[in-house]
């Protein structure tokens, strides 16, 4: 029996708030529930399928449903530049390029501290430029700079996982992102929240994203609907400037 049902068989009996209680029981049980089967399939997938997705033959270490979000957020906010820190093999710089030349309009950024991985599909494309270092060198950042000043910046930080690092990044990279666009904190996931990495980051992103907030609350919106699909690496890490 739904619990519609069950309230107009019961309604005529038991007083209204007794009704609104029982109601909000069962969301609850039905929220804790929901969590609990999103957490076991975290703990299922990430650690041995995060290597299997791939991009036009370039292996890309992302959950599917998050970068089909990405595609959604690049087409309402339109960034002329995209940052991404953390390239690996570069499939999903690929996706990034692949989307801006779909839009027409955009170029990607690619920051990593060694790019001998990255592939050569991901090289020879015209709106990808690398940049080699740590990307929170003053150098580094200062070339990042010069590509973002004046233009409508998007930021995706998915490179060193220790909290310090993190924050650093979210503080250095929440400066170039353009009002209405996002820095997209990315494996926010790990540390426990819910899912345990051979790397012991802890802490780790969620933290390092929790800190930041604390910091500059005023300045960032958490877009929970950009985790409308349930499962995402990015917990509470879809931040969108005001």
């Amino acid at each position: 029996m739904g619990l519609a049902s069950f309230r107009s068989l019961i309604r005529p009996f038991v007083p209204k708030f007794l009704l609104e209680l029982h109601r909000r029981r069962w969301e609850q049980r039905q929220e804790r529930h929901q969590r609990h089967i999103i957490d076991e399939f975290h703990k299922i997938y990430y650690p041995s399928r995060v290597h299997e997705a791939y991009w036009l033959g370039v292996p890309a270490l992302k959950c599917p449903l998050d970068c089909w979000v990405y595609a959604e957020i690049i087409f309402s906010t339109k960034p002329e530049i995209i940052v991404e820190t953390g390239v690996c093999y570069g499939g999903t710089t690929l996706y990034l390029a692949s989307l801006c030349d779909l839009l027409g309009q955009g170029t990607v950024i690619g920051v990593d501290l060694e790019l001998q991985n990255v592939r050569d599909p991901v090289r020879q494309h015209p709106r990808i430029h690398f940049i080699e270092g740590n990307s929170v060198d003053p150098a580094v950042l200062e070339q990042v700079w010069q590509w973002c000043r004046g233009k409508r910046t998007m930021v995706i930080l998915d490179s060193d996982h220790h909290a310090a690092h993190v924050l650093q990044e979210l503080r250095s990279y929440g400066e170039m992102v353009t009002p209405g666009c996002y820095l997209i904190c990315e494996d926010t996931n790990l540390n426990g929240n819910p899912v345990f990495s051979p790397v012991p980051y802890n802490p780790g992103p969620k933290e390092a994203m929790d800190m930041f907030l604390k910091e500059q609350e005023d300045a960032w919106v958490v877009d929970k609907g950009c985790e409308k699909f349930l499962m995402t690496f990015n917990p509470g890490g879809y931040l969108k400037k005001k």
